[in-house]
C-alpha cells in the first residue's frame, strides 16, 4: 500500500460481487505498512504463514475491538454484525500477494450502515493497522466516495486460496509488468471475484493483459467501466500455465 492519506475508490455496477444486499466493499492490510512499523521479517515469511496470522490476528478480535471503541464514543452508529462483515482474503499491490481484511456492509434498507460511518470505519482500521491507504468500493452510487475508475473483474469458479489468487497475479506480471509491478498495480479478492482497477496504462493494453491472463489462468473476464461492459470465458483451468 502506498504511504498517503486513506484512498476511498468507487467503482461502478458491481454485480459480479456475490454476497447479497451488499452495497459497499472495502480492504485494508493486518500487516503494517513497512514505513510505519518494520514488519520486514513477517513480510518474508511465505503467504501461507502471513495468512495464519492475519487469520490469528481477526480471531483475536482486532476489527471488533474498532468497531466497539467507534461504537461506544458514538463515532459511528450504524455498524453492526448484521450488515457488516470482514474476513481474510487476498490483496496485491506492486507485484506482492498478502492477505487483507475484506469486508461488505449493506448500506441501504431498514438496517442499512450509512455511508459516513463506513468512511470513519476505513479511516480507523487503517489507523490502528497502521496502513497509508484502505478501499473501498461502491455498487451503486459513484458519488458517495472519491476516485471513480476503471476496472476488470476475473472470476473464478469458486472463492480461492490466497495462493491461487497470488498465482494469477503472478501471471498477469509474466504477461505486462506495467499492470504488475508499478505503484499503480494491484487487485483486491472477494469471494471468486479478483478485481483490479485500471493501472496508469491506455486502456487496450490494460484490457489485453487481463483478457491473456483469463484465457491462461482459466478464469471468467469482465471488465466494467462507464457505459461499457465487455465479457469473455478463460480456457479450461488445466490449460493455466502457472500450473495452480
Amino acid at each position: 500500500m502506498k504511504a498517503a492519506t486513506t484512498l476511498l475508490t468507487t467503482v461502478l455496477s458491481l454485480s459480479f460481487l456475490s454476497t447479497a444486499g451488499a452495497g459497499t466493499y472495502g480492504s485494508v492490510e493486518p500487516i503494517a505498512n513497512p514505513t510505519v512499523i518494520d514488519t520486514q521479517l513477517l513480510r518474508d515469511q511465505p503467504l501461507d504463514v502471513r495468512g495464519a496470522f492475519a487469520e490469528r490476528l481477526l480471531h483475536c478480535g482486532i476489527v471488533d475491538r474498532v468497531i466497539h471503541a467507534l461504537s461506544t464514543t458514538r463515532a459511528i452508529t450504524t455498524i453492526n454484525g448484521l450488515n457488516t462483515h470482514f474476513e481474510v482474503g487476498a490483496g496485491g499491490f506492486q507485484g506482492h500477494t498478502n492477505p487483507a481484511y475484506v469486508y461488505t456492509v449493506i448500506d441501504s434498507g431498514p438496517n442499512a450502515a450509512s455511508i459516513g460511518d463506513i468512511k470513519v470505519l476505513t479511516d480507523s482500521l487503517g489507523y490502528v493497522l497502521s496502513q497509508g491507504s484502505a478501499f473501498l468500493l461502491d455498487t451503486e452510487n459513484t458519488a458517495s466516495f472519491d476516485f471513480p475508475a476503471n476496472y476488470v473483474v476475473l472470476n473464478f469458479a469458486t472463492p480461492p486460496s490466497l495462493e491461487r489468487s497470488a498465482a494469477l497475479f503472478d501471471t498477469v506480471g509474466r504477461i505486462d509488468p506495467q499492470i504488475f509491478s508499478t505503484d499503480t498495480s494491484g487487485y483486491t479478492q472477494y469471494g471468486r471475484a479478483y478485481l483490479s482497477l485500471e493501472s496508469n496504462v491506455p486502456d487496450a493494453e490494460f484490457i489485453t493483459g487481463y483478457v491473456q491472463a483469463a484465457a491462461q489462468f482459466g478464469v471468467e473476464y469482465t471488465r466494467s467501466s462507464v457505459g461499457t461492459r465487455h465479457s469473455s470465458r478463460g480456457v479450461p483451468p488445466s490449460r493455466a500455465t502457472t500450473g495452480a
